[in-house]
């Protein structure tokens, strides 16, 4: 069961970009506690590595992973960049964003 689930995930497509900020937004932040709560359970914390940059980043930077982001080369701060730049309506404060990612997944 979980190898299905894990094909699943790795076909499953990128968030993509919309024209309403709040719907993007949405979408990024589902999309985002989604694949944490799969890295969480299923891969000790890290972002599977058939994901996209930005996917390992949004998960490495929702669950506390500095050690992902290094070996991926960024710091949390490119890394927040890196995503805000994915998005057409980047929230103004990606660091309070993923806060309130990171508690929707019970990371703090």
């Amino acid at each position: 069961m979980a190898d299905e689930h894990s094909r699943d995930l790795r076909t499953r497509p990128a968030v993509s970009a919309s024209t309403d900020p709040l719907t993007e937004s949405a979408k990024m932040e589902a999309d985002i506690i989604f694949r944490a709560k799969w890295a969480r359970s299923h891969n000790r914390d890290d972002p599977h590595d058939a994901w996209s940059v930005e996917e390992q980043l949004g998960v490495a930077l929702a669950l506390h992973n500095r050690e992902h982001l290094a070996a991926l080369g960024f710091t949390e701060q490119e890394a927040l960049a890196r995503i805000a730049a994915t998005m057409q309506f980047p929230p103004d404060d990606m660091g309070a964003w993923f806060a309130r990612v990171r508690g929707q997944i019970g990371q703090h």
